[in-house]
């Protein structure tokens, strides 16, 4: 696999929860499991959405974009575990031996609650809360900005805002805080569109990372995708006890 030389985690990550990055002190145990294998890493940075991976470059297996694995947390002097299952989001060479894999936590509540207040330090939990949606399971969102309109993938949403990929022209790609529409789908012929800003831009191999900012949403529409999170959080943990099995 080419692991493109990208220079940021997610946007969607630092938009709504802030990551925290532990001293060398912190003596975190990381393993990944993927398709039979153990991982050993070392842990660069986390929240409870996601966690930053630094890992070896050299001996496979190489983990693929948009893989799901299981990654475990571990401090073996005070005692405490926590597992969860987490997509392939991101990765980058930060050096000729080494990669800095980006994870994003399929179900955020399930990792909470494991936590307890040993463990509470290292998460940081402020931010509005946000459902994820997995490569394999995106919903199509059509975006307009200037009179384009360009079809995208819904990454995550929240109340406040929203992540899409788009793999269109970058011709087609609005700028860095230009208002525009997004539709959401809701399923059973639902659907609202929201005025939006981007709120960032973020380039990765094969596609681009769309941040947007919802502007003036009602109480209507903050339901509607309050009601979509739920059920989507509902259908996670399942699908994330269904893979864990």
């Amino acid at each position: 696999m080419i692991y493109s030389h990208w220079h940021h985690n997610s946007g969607l990550d630092r938009r709504s929860t802030m990551r925290v990055t532990l001293p060398p002190s912190d003596s975190l145990v990381v393993e990944v499991e993927w398709d039979g294998h153990v991982i050993p890493a070392n842990l660069a940075d986390l929240s409870a959405r996601g966690v930053g991976l630094k890992m070896s470059h050299e001996p496979e297996p190489q983990l693929p974009m948009g893989s799901l694995v299981k990654v475990l947390i571990s401090h073996p002097i005070d005692g405490w575990q926590v597992q969860t299952t987490a997509e392939v989001r991101n990765s980058c060479l930060t050096g000729p031996d080494h990669v800095h894999v980006g994870l994003a936590f399929i179900n955020e509540g399930d990792l909470l609650s494991q936590l307890d207040s040993a463990l509470g330090r290292y998460f940081n939990r402020r931010g509005t809360e946000r459902t994820t949606a997995t490569l394999k399971e995106r919903t199509p969102v059509e975006c307009r900005f200037d009179e384009k309109t360009i079809e995208a993938s819904l990454v995550d949403l929240s109340a406040s805002g929203a992540g899409v990929w788009y793999t269109g022209s970058p011709d087609n790609l609005p700028s860095q805080h230009s208002a525009g529409q997004v539709t959401l789908p809701f399923g059973d012929g639902c659907s609202t569109t929201l005025e939006v800003r981007v709120a960032r831009l973020c380039s990765a191999e094969g596609g681009t990372l769309i941040g947007l900012a919802f502007e003036q949403a009602t109480s209507d529409q903050v339901s509607a995708i309050e009601t979509w999170m739920s059920q989507r959080s509902n259908d996670l943990k399942a699908f994330e006890s269904d893979f864990a099995a």
